[in-house]
């Protein structure tokens, strides 16, 4: 079997298992720069496919590429090949010869004390729209530790008593987690007082923040990313 035919037919099980489209397209992001090198090597079959072809590959792509993607690209690989084994077309993975590439422990950028102090400073004066919901945010971030992502995609039906029902989780199973009272308390002071002035799209709450935390009193631009590990 050709390995492009070998790619899409696991494409497409993926696909019929549920795995969104931003998961398919980090798929097919590694699999585009690997099949370049496949054709540079004028390997057809899959079957021709062997751990030092794999090494090879992984070699090169590691030259201008960081640990952490030589690592992912990897394991999408590797996620491929044993399919492949499941389905009977190969007898076993290549990958199953070699050592995943090391990746260097990494710390999750946080806030200090001094910078949250800061922040919620600045957010207590919250008047406008925007200040309201990027207070709002802050507060839901830290309460819930829930990806940004999910809280954006909450809406009004969502909110129930003291708590949130997110629905648009990365596992894609729903999941309630509690507010806090000031977190409480800064959601309905923005759905009451901001909200209406900002047009929320249909009965969504939050949508398209500015980067939390960028204001010439802080002077930090990393966005509400690291309130979820503060």
């Amino acid at each position: 079997m050709h390995w492009r035919e070998a790619q899409e037919d696991w494409l497409l099980a993926l696909e019929s298992e549920g795995r969104s489209p931003h998961t398919l397209a980090g798929y097919r992001g590694h699999l585009i720069v690997f099949n370049r090198w496949l054709e540079g090597q004028n390997i057809h079959d899959v079957g021709e496919l062997t751990a030092t072809h794999l090494r090879r590959f992984l070699a090169e792509y590691a030259h201008d590429r960081s640990p952490a993607t030589v690592n992912g690209t990897y394991r999408n690989l590797r996620a491929w090949l044993r399919w492949l084994v499941r389905e009977g077309v190969l007898q076993s993975a290549p990958t199953d010869q070699m050592k995943a590439p090391k990746v260097a422990e990494t710390t999750k950028p946080v806030y200090t004390a001094g910078e949250l102090s800061a922040l919620y400073k600045y957010l207590d004066k919250a008047k406008t729209p925007l200040t309201l919901r990027d207070r709002a945010l802050l507060f839901m971030l830290i309460d819930t530790g829930a990806r940004a992502s999910e809280l954006l995609a909450v809406t009004l039906d969502d909110l129930q008593d003291g708590c949130l029902l997110l629905r648009q989780t990365k596992g894609k199973r729903p999941r309630v987690v509690p507010l806090g009272s000031r977190a409480e308390k800064a959601l309905w002071m923005y759905i009451q007082r901001g909200r209406p002035r900002l047009r929320a799209p249909n009965k969504t709450v939050v949508r398209s923040p500015s980067r939390l935390g960028h204001s010439r009193d802080q002077g930090r631009t990393d966005g509400c990313h690291p309130a979820v590990h503060s």
